[in-house]
């Protein structure tokens, strides 16, 4: 059966969508496209005003279909209906989808390439790499970092950093906390005293938290985070540490001021 237009109640269903133009002979999408309504179905009416060199090819590919004896198939290939996004939204993610398909399909007659697709388009690995990495930071302070599970990092990033560690006393003092996930750092911290478990002090400041297997040697602290906007968070909040050295296992390392890390 062959279909050239939605009726009305599933147009206004439907919402925006992302649709490809398939050439029956070959299986080669021709051309993928956003719309809305009976856009999908509109291609083969457009005769008038064509001055474009993809446009005409687009045309051509059509009527050559057509002169063979098929028709186009026409494949709605992601939609983003009413009933469920607001109109504005379900426009938005088509042009994100419409986007990602053109970059997948070679030899297509759009005459525009996707939306933004010189800054998030089809990208290399090593190019993506390149882009997004961040700098390693520089120790201009005595610093201690401390790894923290990504799941907790949305809580209380303060909480989940200063309890509870098996630490060096000797090597945490004067230093700022570093706390990150997987090396990216997340926040600074500025501590004001080290607590160490067994002692009154320890009970009375971690009494509400989720206890942890008593070890000789593990500690808290108490402190505050810096400001991101602080000189000192500048120089470190959103940057990565260096690389762990392989077999390293504790989630605390050190770094001395402008030196590499000592542990």
């Amino acid at each position: 059966m062959s279909v050239n237009q939605f009726r009305t109640d599933i147009c206004e269903s439907l919402g925006y969508y992302v649709y490809r133009l398939v050439d029956p002979r070959n299986g080669e999408t021709f051309y993928v496209g956003k719309g809305i309504a009976n856009r999908v179905f509109e291609h083969e009416s457009e005769t008038d005003d064509i001055t474009s060199i993809a446009e005409k090819e687009k045309h051509k590919r059509i009527l050559e279909i057509k002169a063979d004896g098929h028709e186009v198939i026409r494949i709605i290939h992601r939609h983003f209906p009413f009933e469920t996004f607001d109109k504005e939204t379900s426009e938005l993610l088509s042009f994100e989808v419409e986007s990602a398909l053109m970059d997948a399909y070679t030899g297509l007659t759009n005459i525009q390439e996707g939306r933004d697709a010189d800054n998030r388009g089809s990208t290399h690995i090593s190019e993506i790499i390149k882009r997004y990495s961040k700098e390693e930071i520089v120790p201009h302070h005595s610093l201690m970092a401390i790894s923290i599970p990504i799941s907790i990092e949305q809580k209380s990033l303060y909480n989940a950093v200063r309890y509870a560690w098996r630490v060096d006393i000797n090597k945490v003092q004067n230093r700022y906390v570093l706390a990150h996930t997987k090396g990216l750092v997340r926040g600074v911290f500025e501590v004001s005293a080290w607590l160490k478990e067994g002692t009154e002090e320890f009970e009375i400041e971690f009494k509400d938290f989720l206890r942890v297997e008593k070890t000789a040697g593990r500690y808290g602290f108490i402190g505050k985070e810096l400001s991101k906007d602080s000189e000192i968070s500048k120089l470190y909040l959103g940057k990565r540490l260096p690389p762990v050295k392989k077999g390293a296992m504790s989630p605390v390392r050190y770094f001395d001021k402008l030196q590499s890390p000592v542990k």
